[in-house]
């Protein structure tokens, strides 16, 4: 996709089973309605955007995206907009907490990382998947009871303090890979 492109519109790259990675550039404010919903083998989403919406069903049921940033001008996520994602093992949100549609991560199983000290996530952050979706990720001193990394620190902090030098974006990019602490479940049935 092209610097320049303001939207990606609904169904745009619907159902393109040979799309393999997509880079969203800055250009971009919204990731319509199914914009890339179906893509079987979609692996990997790179979001530049400063400041985007992404719409309804947007990545929905990209089976082979196995990870997922959300950078900081990501401002709404729509309705089950990475739903059915049964690949899709790791979410790292890398700013504010967006507003959240319904079942953003229906039948996903995930775990899910913030930026520490960052006061806009709670205990469900706006999440309306039931059960209730329980983000991990460091919170800092004043974060929920549970949260928080020995002596009260964040795990970026924690991080740092162990011998390492980066960002919160370097830390987070440590996390990738295979060992998990924590999973959580998101997903909802139908009668």
């Amino acid at each position: 996709i092209g610097e320049g492109v303001v939207s990606i519109g609904t169904t745009a790259f619907m159902d393109c089973d040979n799309l393999l990675n997509v880079v969203i550039p800055r250009s971009v404010a919204v990731i319509g309605d199914k914009a890339f919903a179906n893509c079987n083998k979609l692996e990997e989403v790179n979001i530049l955007s400063a400041e985007v919406e992404i719409g309804d069903y947007a990545f929905n049921v990209c089976y082979a995206l196995k990870s997922i940033t959300i950078p900081d001008g990501v401002t709404s996520i729509g309705y089950c907009a990475f739903g059915g994602d049964k690949s899709l093992k790791t979410i790292y949100f890398l700013g504010d907490a967006p507003v959240f549609g319904a079942y953003v991560f229906s039948l996903v199983t995930a775990t899910a990382y913030y930026p520490a000290d960052n006061l806009t996530w709670t205990n469900d952050a706006g999440l309306k998947n039931p059960p209730s979706i329980n983000i991990m990720g460091p919170v800092g001193e004043k974060g929920d009871p549970g949260k928080d990394g020995i002596d009260g620190l964040s795990a970026y902090q924690i991080w740092l303090n162990a011998g390492n030098s980066g960002s919160e974006l370097d830390f987070l990019n440590s996390l990738k890979g295979d060992s998990i602490e924590q999973t959580v479940e998101w997903g909802f049935w139908k009668n």
